[in-house]
């Protein structure tokens, strides 16, 4: 009996210790449309659609890798049609607005319904939409109160409309709820809400200008505003929209969709309220004479990183936003990992894609960016992850001390890179785990400065190497891994 208790133990422990060694690319999220994410404590909460109104929320732990799938059901609740909106609070609550439902999960586990039970007129329904919090802990939120509209015209088939009646500003101050303002006759396909000095700023798609809620005298003032983006030249704004607001470093940002002449993008409007100014900042113009648009971004660090949109199935590019300028993120030396579920048809193991495929994943519903530098991204077709996005393996930080190489692992052709400070006649070295040298060449006379070197290693046996790049004065090293 002891020996089967023993044997009980080891296969336990085997089994605890595999599913902390579980590869990323190993997991299956419930549904391959990722609709928002939301991070707390190194628990990434996915909230995902499919079809047909199939809606659920994961929870993919960061540390074991390991997901949990529709982690609301033990609490027997769910979301609805894609419509979850996620906000975490100062004191690392998971609050999740739906469509007549509003939920509270507290770090220690506890599950708190607001809405639950309540009985809606016919034809009509809420949806809990944007939230905010001010400085003493008060939650602000949208409610969205709609009514549907059926019509039909003779046998034919019956179509739905539906129309927004009016959209509640409420507060919650720990204990109760209360609505602070009525927005009547409002479409909310679009919003977002943000506190930012005793006032709540409001947006809502296809609304111009800006509500501001002061929270003092309870009045509703407009925010009226011109867009000078220097981006523009020639063009005329023809329609724009506030998507997203966020508070960065004392100053107000606002995302914006903007349509003009000839350009559609998205770029940041920046609110001093020291100067009471405004200063707009937009990619710059691209070969095709197009001003270059934003698809979502991460705030990390007090700067703040967007996803550059691409066309054609073109690699991702990344962009840094930081005191007023772009620049961008070297990202070639990462290999993106894709978790989708097989509802969309694809094998698991299909996955893992290269760097010149990474474009067709477009990251546009919710990007974040972990405390170790890993970045998660959600699209249409799953959860993008880019490990070490933001960390000492990053070209930027590298280059000073070592050589980097990427992509890796690889196929073949490669490329490295390495910071040179004196001019000189280099070689290079492919150098297998056992010190053979299996490739070498000269490379020539090399200037000072950043140099990068293309090699072609298809021909070498699958493995680790070191790639060694040295001239009689300096000596660069990193590592690859080749694969099939």
């Amino acid at each position: 009996m002891k020996i089967i208790t023993l044997l009980l133990i080891v296969i336990s422990s085997l089994t605890a210790t595999a599913q902390t060694k579980l590869e990323l690319s190993d997991l299956e999220i419930s549904n391959f449309q990722v609709e928002s994410t939301t991070l707390i404590n190194n628990k990434l909460y996915i909230a995902t659609y499919q079809h047909e109104g199939i809606a659920t929320i994961d929870v993919l732990d960061l540390e074991t890798n390991t997901l949990e799938k529709d982690f609301l059901s033990e609490y027997g609740a769910k979301v609805t049609f894609g419509n979850t909106n996620m906000y975490k609070d100062k004191n690392d609550n998971l609050w999740i607005g739906d469509i007549n439902s509003l939920y509270k999960i507290e770090p220690s586990g506890k599950f708190t319904s607001f809405y639950e039970g309540i009985k809606l007129p016919d034809s009509t329904y809420f949806e809990i939409k944007d939230f905010t919090e001010d400085n003493e802990g008060n939650l602000y939120f949208t409610k969205a109160n709609s009514r549907i509209l059926v019509s039909g015209v003779d046998d034919k088939e019956i179509p739905y409309r539906w129309a927004e009646k009016d959209v509640e500003l409420m507060e919650y101050d720990g204990e109760s709820m209360n609505t602070l303002h009525s927005f009547d006759n409002i479409s909310v396909d679009f919003s977002d809400i943000e506190y930012f000095e005793g006032k709540i700023y409001c947006s809502f798609f296809g609304e111009d200008p800006l509500r501001i809620f002061d929270l003092t005298s309870n009045e509703v003032e407009f925010m009226n505003y011109d867009m000078p983006f220097e981006s523009l030249d020639w063009e005329e704004i023809k329609y724009y929209h506030v998507n997203n607001i966020f508070e960065l470093n004392n100053k107000l940002y606002f995302f914006l969709d903007v349509i003009a002449t000839y350009s559609h993008f998205c770029a940041f409007m920046v609110y001093d309220p020291n100067t009471k100014e405004y200063e707009y900042y937009s990619l710059p113009r691209s070969e095709d004479d197009v001003i270059e648009s934003i698809t979502d971004f991460a705030v990390f660090n007090n700067a703040i990183f967007c996803e550059q949109l691409v066309y054609d199935g073109k690699p991702h590019k990344f962009q840094k936003f930081e005191n007023g300028k772009f620049s961008e993120v070297e990202i070639e030396h990462l290999s993106p990992i894709l978790i989708t579920s097989k509802a969309n048809g694809k094998d698991q193991s299909e996955n893992n894609y290269p760097y010149e495929q990474m474009g067709y994943y477009q990251i546009s519903n919710g990007m974040q960016i972990t405390e170790n530098g890993d970045l998660y991204g959600g699209t249409v077709r799953g959860l993008i992850i880019l490990k070490n996005f933001l960390t000492k393996t990053s070209v930027e930080n590298n280059l000073s001390n070592n050589g980097v190489t990427y992509p890796n692992p690889t196929v073949g052709n490669i490329t490295v890179k390495f910071n040179n400070k004196f001019p000189s006649e280099f070689s290079y070295e492919v150098i297998s785990v056992t010190g053979e040298v299996v490739m070498s060449n000269d490379l020539g006379y090399l200037t000072s400065n950043t140099n990068s070197i293309n090699l072609d290693i298809s021909n070498v046996a699958n493995g680790s190497y070191s790639i060694k790049v040295f001239s009689n004065q300096e000596e660069f090293t990193s590592n690859i891994v080749k694969v099939n």
